[in-house]
């Protein structure tokens, strides 16, 4: 591979000293581009664009909208393959037009891969980019039309764009709506947010602060699949709400009946001011640490101790926290690794 290099700089340079017409040079990297031996070349045509020149390059791009041209619809459910050549060739059109601030040529481009809940949603974007609200809601409609159930994300995505339609369209109630059901299938934070933020601003009689909240605390005991494989559990989301709000005796009193996620737990800590509070739960952080049995976990658990400490105010605290690390060094004295380095962290 250490010869590919000096082979495509070579290549470049001699291609600079052909004296062949713009149309000739273009049709020849079109062909090395597409003949099946591509991954041998630099890129193309951009690392060519020197010699190919303007005229060069406008003849490049006329044989990529031939070869387009000369597809047919993308077939539904195409395999990888197949959707291989249109991206390779509809991309560098694209690039193109996105240049030229040209929206109908993109839309156009993307009308061919319709099939494709994936581009419909490119081309939506695209068209909020350029304020074409009446084209969002023919691609938005084409998107629903294509959408698999294989890519549940894809249909979020779809949700989040009709949002923007509802209230360009001054549909604030509708909009608000759907970005509930969006909430329900993520269970994300921006999304609580945005759902919160939305009904604020313009005075809608539904409170879905209190919605959310009831709807999560009915959910603490059930055991819902995740959203997609990947959203956050209900407690977890229930935490993330009292932490952005500030209801710090709401969190507590969660954290005490259910296990929490440590990442939150410590965001609770470290916004407790009084470390009488926040002692306890350090302490829970540190186990959670210590029982990974790595030396990784060690080491996080003993710079959460440090941190502890550099926040207590009064000798009580000082003799709670001495009376913690004996309790450690008791529980956890069999990990020599742990103990070896919480001895020469808090020696003193």
């Amino acid at each position: 591979f250490h010869c590919e290099q000096p082979l495509q700089d070579t290549h470049v340079r001699t291609v600079r000293r052909l004296d062949w017409s713009p149309a000739k040079l273009a049709t020849y990297l079109y062909d090395k581009a597409f003949g099946g031996s591509e991954d041998s070349y630099p890129s193309i045509p951009d690392a060519y664009a020197e010699a190919l020149g303007d005229a060069g390059m406008a003849a490049y791009h006329a044989c990529l909208q031939r070869g387009w041209d000369d597809l047919p619809a993308l077939p539904t459910k195409a395999g990888w393959m197949t959707k291989y050549r249109y991206i390779r060739l509809r991309d560098p059109l694209l690039k193109r037009a996105e240049a030229a601030g040209d929206l109908p040529a993109m839309l156009a481009l993307y009308q061919k891969t319709a099939s494709d809940e994936r581009d419909c949603l490119d081309a939506a974007e695209r068209c909020i980019a350029h304020e074409a609200w009446d084209e969002l809601e023919t691609w938005l409609a084409r998107a629903k039309q294509a959408a698999s159930h294989e890519f549940p994300h894809q249909q979020v995505e779809r949700q989040r764009l009709e949002v923007r339609l509802y209230l360009q369209r001054g549909e604030e109630e509708a909009a608000a709506a759907l970005q509930w059901e969006i909430y329900q299938s993520t269970r994300k934070l921006g999304d609580y947010r945005q759902l919160v933020n939305l009904a604020t601003e313009h005075d809608l009689a539904v409170d879905y602060r209190r919605r959310a909240h009831d709807w999560l605390v009915d959910g603490l005991d059930k055991t819902p699949q995740l959203p997609f494989g990947w959203g956050p559990r209900m407690v977890d989301s229930l935490l993330e709400i009292y932490l952005i709000e500030g209801r710090w005796d709401e969190a507590q009193a969660l954290c005490a009946e259910r296990a929490v996620s440590p990442t939150l737990l410590h965001q609770l800590a470290q916004a407790l001011k009084a470390p009488d509070e926040s002692l306890p739960l350090y302490l829970r952080l540190v186990r959670h640490e210590v029982q990974q049995t790595n030396n990784q976990g060690y080491r996080d658990g003993i710079a959460l101790l440090r941190e502890l400490q550099g926040r207590l105010e009064t000798a009580p605290q000082r003799d709670a926290f001495e009376a913690a690390l004996a309790q450690l060094r008791s529980e956890f004295k069999p990990k020599r690794n742990f103990i070896k380095w919480l001895n020469e962290a808090f020696s003193g």
